[in-house]
């Protein structure tokens, strides 16, 4: 442990908070964000509209907070992976804030302790895996070295439950894995997988300019989002 001198404080962390600045802004410049958001739009695509506007029918009128905070989820998952037009996701979010507008006189029944749990599920070989765990930072980053790898992935699906001496964890945990199971279920699933079927095809030259004037930290943060977005780069034909 480093001890740090009486009065030092602010001096030690201002100090680290400098360093950190500097190591980030080397890691993600302005040029990283520029790139990427070109890249954004011209590959946005409104694939998965048909898709969530089933899921929607789903969950009209069920006034249930489960279902409607997952769909949610479904939707910002789309939209970010530049599945979903962004007047169709402001669309479908206008349409859920007033659902949920007509809940507020619900009441949500509580009990004496609670408990969050995380699920992820990927692609493995003909069928799919289940992933889920009550440690946050293990489900992200899970998440995260599976699109390192360049496969696909739900949402993350996060409810927090309650329990007590009757109903225990053990049964909380059970009743978790079964709504986990039947919202990612196969025929939804299989939606998701085919918005990955074929990957979107840019040029080269739309790209490769701007990356070979990045740092080595910025071209992995970029190589990531090109590998969660399906992004296949061609060479220019002339």
């Amino acid at each position: 442990m480093c001890h740090v001198p009486i009065g030092m404080n602010e001096d030690v962390l201002m100090a680290v908070k400098k360093t950190l600045a500097a190591k980030m802004y080397k890691a993600y410049p302005k040029e990283l964000f520029v790139l990427l958001n070109k890249i954004a739009k011209q590959i946005q695509n409104d694939d998965a509209y048909p898709l969530l506007l089933g899921e929607k029918e789903k969950v009209e009128a069920t006034f249930d907070e489960h279902k409607l905070k997952d769909f949610r989820v479904l939707i910002k998952h789309c939209y970010s992976l530049r599945r979903l037009s962004r007047e169709h996701y402001k669309e479908l979010m206008l349409w859920l804030d007033q659902e949920e507008e007509c809940m507020q006189d619900s009441f949500i029944t509580k009990d004496i302790f609670e408990k969050t749990f995380y699920g992820i599920v990927h692609p493995l070989g003909e069928t799919y895996k289940y992933i889920d765990d009550s440690v946050q930072e293990y489900t992200y980053r899970k998440k995260y070295e599976l699109e390192q790898e360049g496969i696909w992935t739900s949402p993350i699906f996060e409810e927090t439950l309650w329990y007590n001496y009757q109903y225990t964890f053990k049964d909380c945990r059970k009743t978790y894995e079964n709504m986990f199971k039947t919202t990612m279920n196969k025929e939804l699933l299989d939606k998701l997988g085919m918005l990955f079927e074929n990957p979107i095809v840019i040029n080269s030259k739309d790209i490769l300019p701007e990356a070979n004037n990045l740092s080595a930290e910025a071209n992995e943060t970029l190589e990531r989002y090109m590998k969660k977005w399906n992004i296949e780069i061609r060479p220019e034909t002339v």
